[in-house]
């Protein structure tokens, strides 16, 4: 797969996040990646030591990655990439448009040991699909 189809799987992948939550797609040229933010999301948090989403008190921001793959059936971050307060939002790439799968907490993932997948050299932190949150979850932490 040439760099070229690699950035315009992200794309759709990205723009699969924003058509859901609002937003644009940055498309601009970034030779050194986006170094994993792909998106922010204002959500209401409670602030007590740690931040936990909740249906009411301070709106925070949130870093969004989007894995965005022809294959769905896990979430993978490769070991060394993955954010513990990063939301990790995997996609399926299907043209023209990706869909959404749902999500996962960085500090989740970085609890799961890593592993390669068959024919690949890449170690990945991975959930899989079945156990992503729903994206439903995060709507009642949107501010109106």
């Amino acid at each position: 797969m040439t760099l070229r189809s690699r950035r315009a799987i992200g794309l759709r992948g990205e723009a699969a996040l924003v058509d859901y939550f609002g937003g644009t797609v940055d498309k601009s040229r970034q030779p050194n990646g986006d170094k994993g933010i792909d998106h922010i999301l204002w959500l209401f948090a409670r602030l007590d030591g740690e931040r936990r989403l909740c249906a009411s008190g301070f709106i925070t921001k949130y870093i969004c990655d989007v894995k965005c793959r022809t294959i769905d059936r896990s979430l993978p971050v490769p070991v060394g990439g993955c954010k513990p307060s990063t939301m990790y939002f995997p996609a399926r790439d299907g043209r023209p448009r990706a869909t959404l799968l749902g999500w996962e907490w960085g500090w989740r993932l970085l609890e799961q040991k890593p592993r390669c997948y068959p024919g690949r050299d890449i170690l990945n932190h991975c959930i899989p699909r079945r156990e992503l949150r729903s994206l439903d979850e995060l709507q009642k932490f949107l501010p109106v």
